[in-house]
């Protein structure tokens, strides 16, 4: 079963929280979470940064969330590419040929690799592609 969690930054502190996401009324949107001396804390969040955990890792381990930029491997090379929630599932955008239907690029790939998200690396989406 796939772990929900979520993540989002402070808006006070610029800082990325992780934990379960909660809307209070006179605060707006939170993430909860057990701190290190095991107190359950609220932490007021920027909702344009939020995104959900895809249940999936990376080949390094990392867990791979929405708004992630992640490297993918296409039939082109490597290419960047952002992590969203459409169509029903987690993907990262759409492949497909002269020969073949397009189709949303899985996060199932043991290569892919995080290397970072369009709220602190937006750059990262222009890079050009990797022949490597």
């Amino acid at each position: 079963m796939r772990e929900i969690v979520f993540r989002g930054k402070n808006v006070f502190t610029n800082e990325w929280y992780y934990g379960y996401l909660m809307n209070k009324p006179k605060h707006g949107l939170c993430i909860e979470f057990v701190d290190e001396n095991d107190v359950q804390t609220n932490v007021v969040v920027d909702p344009n940064t939020i995104g959900q955990y895809t249940g999936m890792i990376d080949k390094n381990g990392q867990r791979i969330f929405e708004d992630d930029i992640v490297m993918k491997r296409t039939y082109n090379g490597k290419k960047p590419m952002r992590v969203v929630f459409s169509f029903g599932c987690f993907h990262c955008g759409f492949g497909g040929g002269s020969s073949t239907a397009t189709h949303p690029y899985t996060l199932d790939d043991k290569q892919i690799e995080v290397i970072g998200n369009i709220h602190d690396n937006p750059d990262l989406l222009q890079q050009k592609e990797n022949h490597a």
